[in-house]
């Protein structure tokens, strides 16, 4: 099983004292919402996929699918790309895998 990964030290959110609430109802959630997730002890676990999502009019927007453990407890979290993500998952040599390269993953490595 992977190890969980923790996130560095350094990262925090302009409005810190207004943590930004995250619904698992929401389809996307926001870079400030995995931050604070992580802020309130959630870790990434495990592989990170990338999808092209497409709006309409062709309109695309990357997200990133995170599975994120704390206590024992699991949960996911869709995030949209911003250079802020784009740098936290650089930083912290997170595997960012492209979602239409699912299969070439083994199945330990997925979930």
């Amino acid at each position: 099983m992977s190890q969980p990964i923790n996130r560095p030290t350094g990262y925090t959110v302009p409005e810190e004292d207004m943590p930004r609430h995250w619904s698992t109802s929401e389809k996307f959630a926001p870079a400030d919402a995995l931050v604070g997730a992580l802020e309130q002890g959630w870790r990434i676990y495990g592989i990170v996929f990338r999808q092209e999502y497409w709006h309409t009019a062709g309109r695309r927007v990357p997200v990133y699918h995170f599975k994120l453990e704390r206590d024992g407890q699991v949960t996911s979290m869709v995030v949209v790309e911003n250079p802020f993500i784009t740098r936290l998952l650089d930083e912290m040599k997170v595997r960012v895998v492209r979602i239409n390269e699912r299969k070439q993953t083994t199945m330990l490595e997925r979930w």
